[in-house]
């Protein structure tokens, strides 16, 4: 397994922020997102039930929605969605009720170009054979398709069926679902840069398994089911196209990342080559951000720390360590400003890209 020799721990939180905003709720360590068409917006959930729209240049409020209801999943974001109110840029989020007898988990879509409350374009409930459970973890949008895909788990007390499943983003009507493959915990889904694939870890008992499912119609091609002892897949799997119709897909189960080499056969996902084991070692790791262009990972740990990884051998080269001990949150980068962001201990920040 690499090792952690080169690290330098000479970069602090507050010396390479921009900015960062206090919530005033729990964020439950899921990634803020960041309008892909490069609109000055960044969006943020929290686990008392808010939407939240922030000025990505300040972090001030744009605006926030009352969902009335606990959302403990991340959002999602498709530009330019062909809706019946006419084209939208929506925002999905999935409610997490665990009392679901009288408040039935949802789906909703947000208008994205809201000013002041995030209007509401369409919700989503199930169907009759199949309702919806609580949704942990984001979901993720294949643009071409008009396609979100999501994973659901049951709820404590009162119906909601656990699975996978796939919605059509412009009326919010349901392609397909799998209940045969278990329900998620920390897993969401990502989609192979083909859109042929869904990645995404599930758990029937003690058994945690990372699924390729067929986007066409939510089937197993095939699974890789961590070891014993191991731990729950966590976080959205990061699929990136090498050529020659292999993706190089990393994951998180337990304390280890992961990394897979799929040439889209069945049976059982391989390791990639050059990580030794098929996998590093990163306390409570997050879903790993890939930069294929500067051959490096970035994830973070529940210790505090962010990790940057050598993509080629899996040695740890450098962190960024938060003054407060508290689990760093998935990583967003945005481009625009060559930034990362992150939320650690109710606070959203937002770093330097060069380090």
């Amino acid at each position: 397994m690499a090792g952690n020799s080169g690290i330098v721990r000479s970069l602090r939180a507050n010396g390479t922020v921009r900015w960062f905003t206090n919530l005033n709720s729990p964020v439950q360590n899921r990634a803020p997102v960041i309008n892909v068409n490069g609109s000055n917006t960044i969006f943020v959930t929290s686990q008392d039930g808010w939407v939240t729209a922030l000025n990505a240049e300040t972090g001030f409020l744009n605006w926030h929605s009352d969902l009335g209801e606990s959302v403990v999943a991340g959002v999602a974001y498709q530009p330019n969605v062909a809706t019946i109110m006419g084209p939208r840029n929506l925002i999905f989020a999935g409610t997490f009720n665990n009392d679901s007898t009288l408040d039935p988990n949802k789906l909703v879509a947000f208008d994205a170009n809201s000013t002041t409350t995030g209007d509401v374009v369409w919700t989503f409930l199930g169907t009759v054979t199949a309702t919806m459970g609580i949704m942990p973890t984001t979901p993720a949008v294949d643009y071409a398709s008009n396609t979100i895909f999501f994973g659901t788990n049951t709820p404590s007390n009162g119906p909601g069926s656990r699975g996978v499943w796939a919605v059509n983003t412009t009326n919010g009507i349901i392609r397909w679902v799998n209940t045969t493959i278990g329900g998620v915990t920390n897993s969401a889904p990502t989609i192979s840069p083909d859109g042929q694939t869904l990645y995404i870890g599930t758990v029937n008992g003690t058994t945690f398994t990372l699924y390729a499912l067929r986007t066409s119609d939510g089937s197993v091609r095939a699974s890789f089911t961590a070891p014993a002892g191991v731990g729950d897949f966590r976080g959205s799997p990061w699929a990136q196209s090498v050529g020659g119709g292999v993706v190089h897909m990393y994951t998180v189960a337990g304390d280890r990342v992961y990394a897979f080499s799929d040439s889209g056969g069945t049976g059982t996902l391989p390791f990639k080559p050059g990580w030794n084991a098929g996998y590093i070692t990163v306390p409570g790791a997050g879903t790993p951000l890939v930069f294929q262009q500067r051959g490096h990972l970035y994830v973070g740990g529940n210790n505090g720390d962010l990790y940057k990884v050598n993509l080629a051998d899996g040695t740890i080269t450098n962190r960024v360590y938060f003054d407060a001990p508290a689990a760093v949150s998935d990583v967003t980068y945005d481009r625009i400003r060559n930034a990362f962001y992150v939320t650690s201990n109710g606070r959203i920040y937002s770093i330097k890209g060069d380090w």
